[in-house]
C-alpha cells in the first residue's frame, strides 16, 4: 500500500491511503481511502499516554506517516522514526542494532518498550503493530520531563483532595470519638457516680476500697456507714430542693476529709460510707466536718442541726467482702435508737440475732397494719382518793391472726428506728378518737385517754395539722384526749420540742410529760413547757418507796406540781403500801398492775364504759382529771371545713 498526506491547510489532517489491485499480474486499478490522522492514532493502544506521549504513526521502514505533539497533528514526511530513538546510539552499529531489535518486536506483534536520550531529554518509546494492519506501526515516545509538567498539577490537586479527605475522615473519626466518649462516660457514671452528688457510688466505693485495704495491709481501717437523723423531716420541712443542695454540700465536704488511701461513697438518699484509716484523725476529721456543715447549713438557710447517726465496723480480716463489712457497719448504725445518748454504734455479733428478727418484723409490718393486727389496749388510770377509775392509758398491741401478741419490745424499736412509729401512733390516735366517738353517741360514761407520741411524728411539720384533722373528723372534745411526750425527746432538742409544744396548747390540747424522772430531769422542764399531767416514772416511785430522802423529793415534785397547776400521776403502782404512801404526799393519780394490766379494748368498753340510763344526767367522769370539760361541749366542737 502507499499513503500520503494531503496539505494540511486543505485536508484537516486527513491521510490518503492506496492499495493496488491487480489481476493476473496485470494493475488494473488502486483502491484508496481517507482517514483523519488524529483519529487513528488516538484508537490504538497506550491511550491513557495522550497528555504526554509524542506518538508516531509509521510504514514498515520506519518513516513517519503522520505524528501528534503538543495535541497537534503533523505531517511525517521525510522522517524516520530510528532516527529518532537511535539518537543516544554511540556509533551506527549500535543504532542498526536497535533498529533491528525494534523492528523484531514489532514483527513478533508484541509490545516493545526502549529507555532513550534525545537532546540530554530522557525518556522511553513504546510501540507496536497498528491494530488492523501489517505495514503500520505506532510509537509512543515519552520524556520524563513532560510527565513531570503533566502530572504534577494532577498530583498537587489529587494530594490536595486526599488531605481534604483526610481532614475530613479526622474531622469525622473526632466527632465518632467523642460521642462514643461521651457515651462511655455516660456508661461509667451510671455504673460509678451518684448521679445526684456527684460522689463515688457503692459499685466504685467497693472496687476502690478493696484496692486500698489490698496495697495497705499493715494499716488498721474502720469502715462505717452513716445517714442524717431524721432526714425525712429535713425534706419535709426545707423541701426536696434544699435537702439535696445539703446532700451534695455532704458530699463535698466529704470528698474534702479523705486522704488518698481513705475513700468514701454514697449508698442511697442519706447513706454514706466511709473507708478510714483508725487512727487519731479521726477525731480531727470529725471536728472538720461538723464546723463545714454548720457553715453549710447557714448558707442555703437550714436552721435544723444536722446530726449523723453512724455505724462502725473495725476491719480484722481485710480479705472479707466489701459488702459483708458494709453489711455490719449497717447493722450497728441500725441499732441506734432514738434514746441513745450517743450516735455511735460499733458492730457485734449479738446484732445480727437481733437484726434477722427486726427483718421479719419490718416485712410483715405494712400487712399488719392494713389488717388492723395493731391492737389498742387500755390501762385505767385511777383515782386513790375516791377509788375509781379516772382515766386511761393507750397502749398498742401487736396480735396476729392466730391471736398470738408479738411482745411490744420486739417491735416498738424497730418502728422508732425504721420511722414507722410515726403511722402507727397516727394510727392509734386515729383509733381512739373513733372509740370515744362511739362511746358519746351510744350515750356511755366516757374518760380521758392519753397517748404516746414519738419524737419523730414532732418532727413532722405537719404534724399539728394532722392530729387537728383527726379530732375534727371524729368529734372529740379536746379534754378527752391528753398527748404523751416522753421526757428525755427534749434532751437534744429542746428549742424545737418547745415550739411544738406550744402549738399543741394553741390548739387547746392537754398535754403530759412521761417518765419524768427516768433520766436527767430539770425542772427547767416544767418552767419552760405548758404540761397539764406530770407522770412520775415508775424507778422514781421505787427509789421513793426505799428511802426518806427519795421520799421526801418526791412529795416535794408533787408540791410544786400542784403549784403550777399540774395534775400528777405514778405509774408502776403495785402494792398498797405504795398507794398509802403517795395518798400520804398528796399524789391521788396511780396507773399500775394494782389496779389493772392493759386489757383490749373490746373488754375495757365492756367494764367501764357503761350505759348511762336515759334520764341520767351526762357527764365525764372524774371531770377534774378531764379538766373540767362538760358533756354539752361534744357536739360544739369545731367541725372540719365544709367540703372536707
Amino acid at each position: 500500500s502507499v499513503y500520503r498526506n494531503f496539505e494540511p491547510e486543505k485536508s484537516n489532517d486527513e491521510v490518503c491511503f492506496a492499495v493496488p489491485v491487480e489481476k493476473n499480474g496485470v494493475l488494473q486499478g488502486y483502491m484508496i481511502g481517507v482517514e483523519n490522522g488524529s483519529y487513528m492514532i488516538e484508537m490504538d493502544y497506550a491511550r491513557d499516554l495522550s497528555m504526554v506521549a509524542e506518538r508516531y504513526v509509521t510504514d514498515s521502514r520506519g518513516d513517519i506517516v503522520v505524528y501528534i505533539k503538543n495535541n497537534k497533528v503533523y505531517d511525517g514526511s521525510g522522517k524516520n522514526i530510528f532516527d529518532l530513538i537511535t539518537k543516544d546510539c554511540i556509533d551506527d552499529f549500535a543504532a542498526q542494532e536497535v533498529r533491528e531489535q525494534v523492528i523484531n518486536e514489532i514483527n513478533q506483534e508484541s509490545i516493545g518498550y526502549r529507555d532513550l536520550s534525545v537532546d540530554g531529554r530522557k525518556g522511553y518509546a513504546l510501540y507496536k503493530q497498528l491494530s488492523g494492519t501489517s505495514e503500520w506501526n505506532i510509537f509512543y515516545i515519552v520524556y520524563s520531563d513532560d510527565v513531570r509538567e503533566t502530572i504534577m498539577p494532577i498530583l498537587i490537586e489529587s494530594f490536595g483532595i486526599m488531605v481534604i479527605v483526610i481532614l475530613l475522615m479526622f474531622g469525622m473519626l473526632s466527632v465518632v470519638i467523642r460521642y462514643i466518649q461521651k457515651e462511655q462516660k455516660k456508661v461509667f457514671d451510671l455504673a460509678y457516680v451518684d448521679e445526684l452528688t456527684r460522689a463515688p457510688n457503692e459499685n466504685a466505693f467497693k472496687e476502690k476500697a478493696t484496692q486500698i485495704l489490698k496495697e495497705n495491709p499493715d494499716l488498721p481501717y474502720v469502715l462505717v456507714c452513716f445517714d442524717i437523723m431524721n432526714f425525712r423531716y429535713i425534706n419535709e420541712g426545707y423541701g426536696h430542693l434544699k435537702a439535696d443542695m445539703l446532700l451534695r454540700d455532704i458530699a463535698g465536704i466529704l470528698r474534702e476529709s479523705y486522704s488518698y488511701n481513705e475513700t468514701f461513697g454514697r449508698l442511697s438518699a442519706d447513706r454514706f460510707v466511709a473507708l478510714c484509716i483508725d487512727d487519731e484523725r479521726n477525731i480531727d476529721r470529725k471536728e472538720f466536718i461538723s464546723e463545714r456543715l454548720t457553715k453549710t447549713t447557714d448558707e442555703i438557710g437550714m436552721k435544723y442541726p444536722i446530726k449523723f447517726k453512724t455505724g462502725m465496723y473495725y476491719i480484722r480480716d481485710k480479705n472479707e467482702a466489701i459488702s459483708d463489712m458494709i453489711d455490719k457497719a449497717n447493722l450497728a448504725r441500725k441499732s441506734i435508737t432514738a434514746d441513745n445518748r450517743t450516735h455511735e454504734a460499733e458492730y457485734r455479733e449479738q446484732l445480727m440475732e437481733a437484726t434477722r428478727k427486726q427483718e421479719n418484723v419490718e416485712s410483715r409490718m405494712h400487712e399488719a397494719l392494713d389488717k388492723h393486727e395493731f391492737r389498742p389496749y387500755l390501762q385505767p388510770k385511777w383515782n386513790m382518793e375516791t377509788d375509781r377509775i379516772a382515766g386511761a392509758e393507750a397502749l398498742v398491741r401487736w396480735v396476729n391472726a392466730d391471736g398470738t401478741v408479738v411482745p411490744p419490745n420486739e417491735f416498738i424499736p424497730v418502728f422508732e428506728k425504721n420511722g414507722f412509729i410515726e403511722q402507727i401512733d397516727f394510727y392509734m390516735l386515729d383509733e381512739i378518737c373513733k372509740y370515744i366517738r362511739n362511746m358519746i353517741d351510744e350515750g356511755r360514761e366516757v374518760y380521758p385517754v392519753s397517748i404516746n407520741q414519738s419524737r419523730y411524728l414532732l418532727y413532722d411539720p405537719n404534724y399539728i395539722i394532722k392530729v387537728q384533722e383527726i379530732m375534727l373528723r371524729h368529734r372529740v372534745p379536746k379534754g378527752l384526749i391528753e398527748l404523751e411526750i416522753t421526757e428525755t425527746v427534749f434532751f437534744n432538742e429542746k428549742d424545737r420540742m418547745l415550739e411544738v409544744m406550744r402549738n399543741l396548747k394553741e390548739f387547746n390540747m392537754n398535754l403530759s410529760i412521761d417518765d419524768f424522772g427516768s433520766g436527767y430531769s430539770s425542772l427547767n422542764l416544767l418552767r419552760d413547757i405548758p404540761f397539764d399531767v406530770l407522770k412520775i416514772d415508775r424507778g422514781f416511785l421505787d427509789e421513793s418507796s426505799q428511802s426518806a430522802s427519795g421520799k421526801f423529793i418526791l412529795r416535794k415534785i408533787v408540791e410544786m406540781a400542784e403549784g403550777l397547776n399540774l395534775k400528777v400521776i405514778c405509774e408502776g403502782v403495785e402494792t398498797h403500801e405504795q398507794v398509802e404512801m403517795l395518798l400520804d404526799i398528796g399524789c391521788i393519780y396511780a396507773q399500775g398492775f394494782l389496779y389493772s394490766r392493759p386489757i383490749p379494748l373490746e373488754e375495757f368498753m365492756e367494764k367501764y364504759n357503761t350505759k348511762l340510763d336515759e334520764d341520767s344526767e351526762i357527764s365525764y367522769v372524774d371531770g377534774q382529771y378531764a379538766g373540767q370539760v362538760t358533756y354539752e361541749q361534744v357536739d360544739e366542737q369545731d367541725q372540719l371545713p365544709e367540703g372536707t
